[in-house]
């Protein structure tokens, strides 16, 4: 009885995955990688090591789209450098500002400082299609 209610909890959160197709735009070169966080906690937001799900892609032109599949759903958020360097490092100056461009899902632009996790969450219930656009 209990495998049979675990194998049908197995199949109902297979059923309800989805996938979150993310177009990058505004890649200045092809040097480096491109890194793509997706994130379902607000803790450890932006940070390489904390996502849910990653990617990290070789640059071959100025658009790149990458495909999360099987994501359950949720309330998730995206963040995105380009590591030109190749150093897995997000590099910024002395004064904390990044020197590699960045970006977030719902395009959300500070002066100062990143967006957040809330600003750039959004709810997926099916499959859906984000566009990142990196730099100012």
């Amino acid at each position: 009885m209990n495998k049979m209610i675990i194998s049908t909890l197995l199949l109902l959160s297979v059923l309800e995955a989805h996938d979150i197709s993310v177009t990058i735009t505004g890649i200045k070169n092809h040097t480096g990688k491109l890194y793509i966080g997706l994130y379902n906690k607000k803790s450890g937001f932006r940070e390489v090591d904390q996502t849910y799900k990653k990617f990290i892609v070789d640059i071959s032109s100025n658009k790149v789209t990458y495909i999360f599949d099987n994501v359950p759903t949720d309330i998730y958020a995206l963040s995105v450098f380009h590591d030109e360097n190749n150093n897995g490092i997000h590099d910024k100056n002395i004064l904390g500002i990044p020197t590699e461009d960045y970006g977030f899902s719902n395009n959300k632009k500070h002066l100062f400082g990143p967006a957040s996790f809330e600003e750039s969450s959004f709810q997926i219930e099916n499959n859906k299609n984000i566009t990142i656009t990196l730099g100012d």
